[in-house]
């Protein structure tokens, strides 16, 4: 994420277990365990935010810190996939009129 730190996946008995970040990021999003969530961390900065914030600030706290922001944007993701979907799926249907012309046609001759 254009940082030069290196995250590590580290065994009980302290053996490397990978460097690959996107490995830890996959764990955390399986445990919900979300690390920029201000509510689990709150830094100085945040802190400051939070209090001296205007209503807007404290309104993208909250939707953070109840991880409704990253829920609106996974419906957006979903809501541009399923037109998508429902494209091809028009597609599609347009092409069955003649795939069942081709299927009578073929059965008929196999008769």
């Amino acid at each position: 994420r254009g940082s030069s730190s290196v995250s590590e996946l580290v065994s009980e008995s302290g053996k490397v277990i990978t460097r690959d970040r996107k490995e830890l990021d996959r764990m955390l999003d399986h445990m919900n365990i979300i690390v920029d969530n201000p509510c689990v961390v709150l830094d100085q900065e945040n802190s400051k935010k939070f209090l001296k914030g205007n209503d807007f600030d404290k309104y993208n706290f909250f939707l953070k810190a109840t991880d409704l922001l990253r829920i609106y944007e996974t419906i957006q993701e979903t809501k541009i996939q399923i037109e998508g979907l429902r494209g091809k799926i028009n597609s599609a249907m347009m092409l069955l009129p003649n795939l069942h012309k081709q299927v009578e046609h073929a059965e008929y001759v196999l008769e």
